[in-house]
């Protein structure tokens, strides 16, 4: 039965002459590849526009469980961004979360309270008022929690990356506030692109996949 379902968009490339296929993480049956056709023409490409990174949109899917590959004509905005795009700050941490999150999120079955947070992390970040300085950083740490690696602060689980106070301090903090309190730090751009590495080089520990990231050097280029 053909339903309509929420979906993030993760990822997506050129198929053929005029298409694209997009991996896109569901709300009802997880991460899902869809196949948009005629994407060649300037008035085609307008209409793919939804397939921006982290793009909130609704998709129509006939699912079948050995489905490799659906069609996602019919696609639309859940919500059209009205800042994420604009802001180089912003767009280059959509680009950056988005890469990661298409190398960690390859299961195919549904979990509501992670799409819950991503959805309302986006969100945020899309806001006027948002800044999304320290947004990257915020949104790794409390992903942790939904991929199953938050660390166990009383056995210093992080003893190997974290060396000094500061650094376990802030872990702390951006996992117990809120996105409006963590919005509004006051961190250095060279202490930021610090403290993102000892992250990344956390989630090594447990995903092999999240290394070589394309979107980084952008990202460490804007916090120059």
């Amino acid at each position: 039965m053909k339903i309509r379902t929420e979906g993030i968009v993760l990822h997506y490339f050129r198929y053929g002459d005029n298409g694209m296929i997009a991996h896109i993480y569901t709300k009802e049956y997880g991460r899902q590849s869809f196949i948009f056709k005629g994407g060649n023409s300037k008035s085609a490409k307008r209409k793919l526009n939804f397939l921006q990174p982290l793009s909130l949109v609704e998709v129509p899917i006939d699912y079948r469980p050995q489905k490799e590959l659906y069609i996602g004509n019919g696609t639309q905005f859940l919500h059209t961004f009205q800042s994420i795009p604009f802001q180089q700050i912003k767009s280059s941490s959509a680009f950056f979360l988005a890469e990661i999150l298409s190398k960690l999120l390859q299961i195919y079955e549904k979990d509501e309270p992670l799409f819950a947070f991503l959805s309302e992390a986006i969100l945020f970040l899309d806001r006027e008022e948002t800044k999304g300085a320290n947004f990257h950083l915020t949104f790794l740490v409390k992903l942790m929690q939904f991929m199953g690696i938050q660390p166990n602060f009383e056995e210093n689980e992080l003893s190997e990356i974290v060396s000094n106070q500061e650094d376990l301090l802030l872990w702390q903090n951006l996992e117990n506030m809120t996105w409006e309190e963590s919005d509004n730090l006051a961190l250095s751009r060279e202490y930021r692109n610090n403290f993102l590495q000892k992250l990344l080089e956390y989630y090594t520990f447990y995903f092999q996949d999240v290394t070589k990231l394309k979107s980084l050097s952008i990202l460490q280029e804007v916090f120059q």
